[in-house]
C-alpha cells in the first residue's frame, strides 16, 4: 500500500482520448450529401422541363380548337341522333339518344388552368338499354350475343344518315397466365377471375359497358363517322385504345375455380347496362386527350417550373456545403494527417490528444511510478 501524501493508490485511472486536428465524417454527413444530391438533381431536371413550355403548347391547343367548337356545337344541337339495336340480327329496336350538356371531368380541368370556358354537349342512351334487352352470355358454350348498332342522325338541314356501327360481342372471355405462388388466390383476388382446373389459365371476364363514335358533317351536310387517324375502323373516343369505340368492363365471378365446362356466375350479371355516346369530331376534348395520352393534364406552368427548380438548387447546394467542407479536407490532406498522426503531433507540432482524467489524482501513471521509486529510495536512506 502507498504511503505518503499521495494517500492510497484506487487503481488504475482511465483516460479518454479526443483528436484536435478535425472531426469525423459520420452517417449524418453522407445522408445530407446524398439528400442534396438528389435535390441538385431534381432541380436540374425540373429547369430541363421548363424549356419544354408543354403547359402552354396544350393550353394554346385547347383554345385553337375551342374557336372552331362554337359552330360545331350550334350544328349539334340542331341535330337529332337515334340508336337502332338488335340481338344476333333479330328484330331491332329503337330509341332516341339524349342531349347531354353537364359539366363533366374535362370541363373541372380546363376551369383549374383558368382557361377560356368549355361547354360540353354530347348525345347518350343513359345508363342502360332497356331491361330484358341482353340475354346472359354461356361463355362455356360460345353462347356469345352480339349487339348490333346503327345510328339514325338527322342534320340541322334535314339530311338523314343511317351510320352502322356494326355489331360488337357482349361478353369477353380472355386466358390469362396465372399469377404465382398460390393461383387459386391470386387468379380470385388481383386478376379478379377464375382459375380454370382443366388448362391451368386464369379465366378473365368482362361484359360491354360502352360504345361512343365521333361524327361530322360531310360536304354534303350528312353525319358521318370521324376518324382522327384516317382509318377507318378508329371512330371512337379515346386514343389510349387506339379510338376503339368499345370499351368492356371486367366482371366479378362469385367462385374462385371452376373446371373448363363449368357455368360461371357473376356478382353483376345485368348485361343491359350499356352506353351509347355520339360527339363531335370538333369537341377539343379529343385533342387535348391525345397529345396527353388520355390524362387531361395540362401540367404545370413554364414559370412556376423554373422557380420550383431555382428553389431546389438553392436548397441542395446549402445543404452540401457542410458535408463537402469536411469531406473535402479528408480527401485532399490524408496522407499529411496520417504522418502527423504517426509523429504524435498536429500541424503546429503541438501534442495531437489532449487527456481527461477520470479519478482523485491529478498526476499521470508514470509521473506516480516516477514518485514511488522516489519515496522507495527515501525510505531506504533514512533505514540505512
Amino acid at each position: 500500500m502507498r504511503r505518503g501524501k499521495l494517500g492510497p493508490r484506487r487503481g488504475k485511472r482511465r483516460t479518454t482520448y479526443f483528436m484536435d486536428s478535425q472531426e469525423s465524417a459520420g452517417t449524418p454527413q453522407v445522408c445530407v450529401l446524398l439528400i442534396s444530391i438528389a435535390l441538385i438533381a431534381f432541380g436540374i431536371y425540373t429547369l430541363v422541363q421548363s424549356t419544354s413550355h408543354t403547359h402552354e403548347r396544350i393550353a394554346q391547343l385547347y383554345l385553337d380548337k375551342l374557336g372552331n367548337w362554337s359552330k360545331a356545337r350550334e350544328e349539334f344541337s340542331l341535330s337529332t341522333f337515334a340508336i337502332k339495336y338488335d340481338i344476333d340480327n333479330g328484330e331491332a329496336e329503337e330509341m332516341q339518344l339524349m342531349m347531354d350538356e353537364r359539366d363533366d371531368k374535362f370541363s373541372s380541368i380546363v376551369e383549374a388552368n383558368h382557361l377560356e370556358e368549355y361547354k360540353n354537349m354530347k348525345f347518350w342512351s343513359g345508363n342502360s338499354l332497356p331491361n330484358g334487352t341482353i340475354p346472359t352470355p354461356v361463355f362455356q358454350n360460345n353462347n356469345n350475343p352480339r349487339l348490333g348498332l346503327e345510328i339514325h342522325a338527322t342534320s340541322p338541314t334535314g339530311e338523314t344518315t343511317a351510320i352502322d356501327l356494326g355489331s360488337y360481342g357482349v361478353g369477353r372471355l380472355k386466358h390469362v397466365h396465372a399469377e404465382t405462388p398460390s393461383p387459386q388466390t391470386k387468379c380470385s383476388a388481383h386478376q379478379h377471375g377464375v382459375l380454370n382446373l382443366g388448362t391451368g389459365k386464369c379465366d378473365v371476364y368482362s361484359r360491354l359497358y360502352y360504345v361512343c363514335v365521333q361524327v361530322k358533317l360531310d360536304a354534303a351536310g350528312k353525319w358521318q363517322l370521324h376518324s382522327p387517324t384516317g382509318r377507318e375502323e378508329e371512330f371512337g373516343c379515346a386514343s389510349v385504345t387506339h379510338w376503339d369505340p368499345t370499351t368492356f368492363k371486367r366482371l366479378t365471378p362469385t367462385q374462385r375455380q371452376a373446371q373448363s365446362d363449368q357455368i360461371i356466375s357473376f356478382k353483376d350479371s345485368n348485361f343491359d347496362r350499356i352506353q351509347v355516346h355520339v360527339r363531335h369530331g370538333d369537341d377539343p376534348f379529343f385533342y387535348v386527350e391525345s397529345v396527353t395520352q388520355d390524362t387531361l393534364r395540362f401540367g404545370p406552368e413554364s414559370g412556376d417550373m423554373r422557380k420550383l427548380a431555382w428553389v431546389l438548387l438553392a436548397i441542395g447546394f446549402i445543404m452540401a456545403i457542410p458535408p463537402l467542407c469536411l469531406f473535402v479536407p479528408l480527401c485532399c490532406g490524408k496522407g499529411k494527417e496520417e504522418e502527423y498522426a504517426r509523429l504524435g503531433t498536429d500541424r503546429g507540432g503541438a501534442p495531437m490528444y489532449n487527456h481527461t482524467d477520470v479519478g482523485t489524482s491529478s498526476y499521470t501513471d508514470d509521473q506516480e511510478d516516477e514518485i514511488d521509486e522516489l519515496l522507495d529510495g527515501i525510505e531506504l536512506t533514512t533505514r540505512t
